[in-house]
Order: C-alpha cells, then structure tokens, then sequence
C-alpha cells in the first residue's frame, strides 16, 4: 500500500518508495506536541498527503538505509503506524534542491489561504 502524495512539484520526479529503505529519525516526532501530531494524523487520513516527503542519500546518515529523511518525518511515522508499505518522495540531490523542494511546497501551500 503506498502513501501517495497529491501534488507533485515541477521540475523534481516523485518515487514511491519503500518505507523499510527510509532512515526517519524518531525523536523528532517524540518531542512534537501530542496534539499537533494527531491533528496532522487526522489531516492526513481525511485528505491525504499534499506533497511528497523531501529525501536524500541514506550513505549520509551512516545507518545503512537507502534513503533519509530530510523534511516529513511525522508523514513517514504515519504511514508505518497506518501499514502503509511505501510513501511518495523526491530525492533532493543537493541542500539547493532541498530548499528549493521546500519553498515551492510552502509557496503553493499558502496560496490555498
């Protein structure tokens, strides 16, 4: 079952990827607000995920992962607890491509307000 994300963003390729590939740090997530994390949980369930999560090289992280997680932790940790199997990324080559993933998102997500 694959968590698919609703919008792509031009100019990078969406991949769905295997959640067992994708080093997602946890302790992020733990130190969230309970209620911001379940009313993203509620968000995602009722609309799904907008954009992919932002991912990069798993050699950086030195865990033996394929890919980790630069932006999306709470979504991947949704999607392990819901049996979601894989989950739309992009693989942000460079910090340029990171920032740049991370600006179109934030710019069209506030033009929805």
């Amino acid at each position: 079952m694959i968590l698919k994300a609703n919008r792509s963003v031009e100019g990078y390729t969406t991949i769905n990827v295997p959640l067992e590939d994708v080093y997602s740090k946890r302790d992020q997530a733990a130190i969230m607000d309970p209620k911001f994390v379940a009313s993203l949980h509620q968000s995602l369930d009722e609309n799904g995920m907008e954009y992919p999560v932002i991912l990069r090289d798993g050699a950086e992280e030195n865990t033996g992962s394929l890919y980790a997680c630069w932006i999306g932790n709470n979504r991947i940790h949704y999607a392990k607890e819901r049996g979601y199997t894989h989950i739309a990324g992009i693989l942000a080559e460079t910090i340029t491509d990171k920032r740049n993933i991370f600006h179109i998102t934030n710019m069209e997500y506030c033009k929805d307000f």
